[in-house]
Formats: C-alpha cells, sequence, structure tokens
C-alpha cells in the first residue's frame, strides 16, 4: 500500500504543485492550508510523512512540529520542512540543537 503524505503549506498554488510532484511516487497526498487543518488532517489519517512550508498561517514549521507531537503522541512522524532560499543563514548549529531537542521529546 502507497504511503501518505500531508502538505501544510498555505498557498494553494505551492499545494497543488507539491501535489503533482508528488504523483510520480504513487502516494497518497493529504493537504491543508494551515496549522488547524494540518493536525487535524494528520489526526484523521495518520501520514507517513508531513511536508511543511514556512510560514504556515499563525504559526512557524516548529511550532506545527510541537503540535502535532502533542497531538499525535504515538506518531513517530518525519517532517520535511520546506524553507525559502533566505533561510540559509540559519546557523547549522542551532538547528542540530533543535532536531536533538524535537526528536528527545518524542
Amino acid at each position: 500500500m502507497p504511503g501518505t503524505v500531508l502538505i501544510i503549506a498555505s498557498e494553494s498554488t505551492r499545494r497543488e504543485q507539491l501535489r503533482e510532484e508528488l504523483k510520480e511516487l504513487d502516494c497518497r497526498v493529504v493537504a491543508a492550508s494551515h496549522a488547524e487543518e494540518g493536525v487535524e488532517q494528520a489526526a484523521r489519517v495518520a501520514p507517513d510523512v508531513v511536508l511543511l512550508e514556512n510560514g504556515v498561517s499563525e504559526h512557524d514549521p516548529l511550532e506545527v512540529c510541537r503540535r502535532l507531537r502533542v497531538e499525535l503522541p504515538a506518531a513517530r512522524l518525519p517532517y520535511i520542512m520546506l524553507l525559502p532560499p533566505e533561510s540559509r543563514r540559519i546557523d547549522r548549529a542551532a538547528w542540530n540543537d533543535l532536531v536533538r531537542a524535537l526528536v528527545g521529546s518524542a
């Protein structure tokens, strides 16, 4: 059975672009336009992976990851954050610490 991918992206064109790209992988794609909807969809469909775009509604992507971990404590969902090119200025050491903290809290 193909896996399920949850896309959380605020722009409909971006959601559709990702959906089209994922069609080639023969996976089920579920999309949400904001954080609340993404958490609801995750609880409903139990995705295998979450593609999370930066700037999703009122929450930053890390807060959405935390909320998903709280709402779905049994799930060990991998997250792929889709960040804009200008985010490269983020210090890699800080991201490594953050990833360790998120993984350690699961």
